[in-house]
């Protein structure tokens, strides 16, 4: 959580319960100068100011008590808009002490010694007369006396300048109540950063997502919250929330150049870098795995309908399908049985959709994924008595009536064998023409089953 000061306007004030020193006690603050134009302050007890610790236009300052001059630096020490830590007090019943630190609080510009048993009243913070102005008076926090107090704020707006213990909180006085008084003390929380590299995201359509990105933002300032700019992530289906998680439901799609902004309690910004989000189409289903080896020569699949119903009592329930769209290449063909033989496709991803009935009731819709690969097979061939070498061999598909010519390859021939690959499928009765141009090998048939 943020501190801040109250930047004091000239006649404005905090007053306090009054406090009076002991025996011992000390007085430590922490201010920022302004422009020091004028005899400036920053307590003082009442109109008369018969206690106060002032701060001069020549960077001297004085402290007083008890209508007893306590001391006053005999130099210019401070200079305009600087923080500085200030601390007074008394270590027995006549030795006293002021401290002048640089806005650290550690490193010491000047110290003083004074002697006297004076004790030191207040009952308001940051005016010492009429001519202060432009002072911010960030924490004080006194010991000893008749009560132990810590003034620092947690709030920016409002009317009181909050106490960590002692429940004597400060009342403003001719100062406004908007916020407008209230300075941020950056020096107490260390504001939020951005480290590391977001990477590129990539999903599938479908994928549920639940990103977070937190672990990039850093800062003492918290709690923060994000929004994304640089893009917009319509078409997406993603969100990003105030807690850095990108989540939903994506949807196939890509956007560029997202920014994520992480904002801290005090509205300081970071940035992350630039990233892209790509979302690729759907997946083939896994589901459906005893389906997608159909290939573009065509086959019988399994049933498309067996992951999507319970069979039941098959004398009593009535099953049927509807194709509801065809694949936007090839040839589909189903059978009553709910079979398919899919041929005439080019190489690629393809699907169908189709709905299912139960005794004449629908059941629902599905989506059936094919993915057409070129197929690989091996064929050997044996022919007697030809010399090795390459020799130029038409290739038909001899389980075909008629027979269809296949391909022309050139097949190597060693010691009366050639092994090939073709894309063909397993299984595939081949009958092999071996070309030349001399006996005995030109004209030579060979066949074989592709494996």
């Amino acid at each position: 959580m943020a501190n801040y000061g109250v930047k004091f306007n000239g006649s404005g004030k905090v007053t306090t319960a009054q406090w009076t020193s002991g025996l011992v006690f000390s007085v430590r603050m922490r201010f920022k100068t302004g422009a020091l134009a004028v005899t400036q302050g920053i307590i003082g007890k009442n109109a008369d100011l018969n206690d106060y610790l002032a701060l001069y236009a020549d960077g001297k300052y004085s402290l007083k008590g008890s209508n007893v001059s306590f001391k006053v630096s005999n130099t210019g020490l401070m200079v305009a808009n600087t923080e500085y830590v200030i601390e007074f007090g008394r270590t027995g019943s006549t030795l006293g002490y002021v401290n002048l630190y640089q806005g650290d609080g550690t490193t010491l510009i000047d110290t003083e010694t004074f002697t006297t048993d004076a004790n030191f009243v207040f009952d308001r913070l940051g005016v010492a007369s009429t001519l202060i102005s432009d002072i911010t008076l960030w924490a004080v926090d006194i010991t000893g006396g008749t009560q132990s107090r810590n003034y620092i704020s947690t709030i920016n707006t409002g009317t009181n300048w909050s106490e960590i213990a002692g429940g004597q909180d400060g009342t403003l006085a001719s100062l406004a109540t908007d916020g407008s008084e209230w300075v941020l003390d950056a020096a107490v929380a260390t504001p939020i950063t951005f480290t590391g590299t977001i990477p590129n995201l990539s999903y599938n359509t479908g994928d549920v997502v639940s990103e977070d990105l937190s672990s990039y933002f850093s800062g003492a300032a918290t709690p923060f919250t994000s929004t994304s700019i640089g893009t917009v992530l319509t078409g997406t289906g993603l969100t990003l929330d105030t807690s850095f998680v990108l989540s939903g439901t994506a949807t196939e799609s890509a956007v560029t150049g997202v920014v994520v902004t992480g904002t801290d309690i005090d509205l300081a910004t970071a940035d992350s870098n630039a990233f892209n989000i790509t979302i690729a189409a759907a997946a083939l289903d896994p589901t459906r795995a005893e389906i997608e080896a159909s290939d573009e020569t065509g086959g019988t699949s399994p049933p498309f309908l067996v992951n999507d119903f319970e069979v039941g009592d098959a004398s009593t329930d009535e099953f049927a399908f509807t194709i509801d769209n065809q694949p936007s290449d090839g040839v589909l063909v189903t059978d009553e049985f709910s079979r398919f033989t899919f041929s005439g496709a080019a190489i690629g991803s393809y699907s169908f959709d189709y709905t299912g009935y139960k005794n004449g009731v629908s059941y629902g819709s599905a989506t059936v994924y094919i993915e057409v690969v070129a197929i690989s097979s091996t064929l050997n061939l044996t022919a007697t008595g030809i010399p090795d070498g390459t020799y130029l061999a038409e290739i038909w598909d001899a389980g075909q009536d008629p027979m269809v010519r296949l391909s022309v390859l050139g097949l190597d021939f060693s010691g009366d064998t050639s092994k090939t690959t073709v894309d063909l499928a397993v299984g595939t009765l081949t009958k092999t023409i071996i070309d030349g141009s001399n006996p005995p090998e030109t004209g030579v048939l060979c066949y074989g089953v592709t494996e």
